[in-house]
């Protein structure tokens, strides 16, 4: 039987969504990530991975970006005809 992990540290789970340990903390603080206090330092449930996830209540798409939100933009150039 495999065990699920209920709770991780703000790093195994920042490393388990990408970003940093940072981005997490802000996200505790805005509210949009549940922590737990554990020993004098935050733990973050399982759980909250779903709350982190779920469909906003104002009826936005889910994943949809927040004006406030600091956004990452990657651009792939591929060079069809240099790779023959």
């Amino acid at each position: 039987m495999q065990n699920r992990r209920v709770l991780y540290t703000v790093e195994e789970a920042a490393d388990l969504l990408g970003v940093s340990p940072s981005t997490m903390h802000r996200w505790a603080r805005a509210g949009d990530l549940r922590t737990v206090p554990l020993n004098g330092r935050l733990a973050v449930p399982a759980s909250s991975f779903e709350q982190l996830f779920a469909t906003p209540a104002d009826g936005a798409e889910p994943g949809a970006a927040r004006p406030e939100e600091d956004l990452n933009e990657v651009l792939v150039i591929w060079n069809w005809a240099s790779s023959c």
